[in-house]
């Protein structure tokens, strides 16, 4: 038994050192994000950023900061704190508070992403018989989703005599593959974030009745098929990163994806204990109702 126990005892240790090792690389990829994006606001705006563009510049790195705190929330919820710490109203109602406001933020990034799609949209040709007339005055070209380079006197000529659109009020332009491309990638990234917006709000419902203490079992069959859609919607938009996107962006896609398997495998095994304490209960109500129909025989036997 001791060597079993030992066993097991390694296996969960290993388990949540693999686990917390993908958190950790979710939290350094806040910074990656957030220096791509730095390096790629220089190209959109040659003074200090509006205020209202923010948001919409940063999208990303909040994007992913709100999403590694609500990770942080739900694996307390679903894993950290027993069942009767949930039941303290200070620390449910703090929890349903920080919820709310990561919600809050998240459903502004998720407008941000269809900002950001209507922004590669709303191009005009470009008409401008030479293209390297324009190099040094703060125009910029998209290399790639997210990537902006200067245009400047060396590498204007790649562009001569091709098809080229200017995003309306930036300094911004692309040729024609590569606004189509990025079309493409800015909706994947709408399709991506509202997928995960459906998937927290069926895990909202799935910890309710949990806390509760509920275990509705055709309800989360149907969850469970929903969600597998979903997984199965958000691992297409990894692979399509990973294919015609950024390394950074498919790299953390995937980490997301398997943070998420982790809370769902806590969510079974919270699942399978109140299970358990239900079936529990059950025995020990038969048992006793076993044994006082066993002492009726005897008392009348008695009289």
């Amino acid at each position: 038994m001791g060597f079993i126990s030992d066993q097991l005892d390694k296996r969960s240790f290993l388990y949540g050192l693999f686990k917390y090792s993908i958190y950790l690389l979710l939290l350094s990829n806040i910074l990656l994000f957030f220096r791509d994006e730095w390096l790629a606001s220089s190209h959109l705006f040659t003074g200090n950023i509006p205020l209202e563009e923010i948001l919409k510049t940063f999208n990303t790195t909040i994007d992913t900061l709100v999403w590694t705190i609500l990770l942080i929330l739900f694996e307390m919820e679903t894993w950290i704190l027993s069942d009767e710490a949930l039941k303290n109203n200070l620390l449910k109602n703090s929890l349903l508070t920080i919820r709310s406001l990561c919600y809050i933020a998240i459903i502004m990034v998720c407008y941000n992403y269809v900002l950001r799609l209507g922004m590669f949209y709303d191009i005009s040709p470009m008409d401008v018989g030479d293209i390297c007339s324009l190099a040094g005055q703060d125009w910029s070209y998209i290399d790639r989703v997210n990537g902006y380079s200067s245009l400047t006197a060396e590498n204007c000529p790649t562009f001569q005599g091709k098809e080229l659109f200017a995003l309306n009020h930036y300094t911004l332009f692309a040729n024609a593959d590569t606004i189509q491309k990025t079309q493409q990638l800015a909706w994947t990234d709408v399709i991506n974030s509202s997928s995960w917006l459906l998937i927290v709000a069926i895990l909202e419902i799935e910890v309710w009745y949990q806390v509760k203490q509920i275990v509705f079992k055709p309800l989360i069959k149907t969850f469970l098929f929903i969600k597998t859609i979903i997984y199965i919607t958000m691992l297409a938009c990894a692979i399509y990163w990973g294919i015609d996107g950024s390394f950074l962006e498919f790299w953390d896609a995937m980490l997301w994806i398997l943070a998420f398997v982790f809370i769902e495998l806590n969510l079974f095994q919270w699942q399978e204990e109140i299970l358990e304490r239900s079936r529990k209960r059950r025995r020990q109500k038969n048992n006793r109702a076993a044994s006082a129909s066993a002492d009726i025989p005897k008392e009348q036997s008695q009289l």
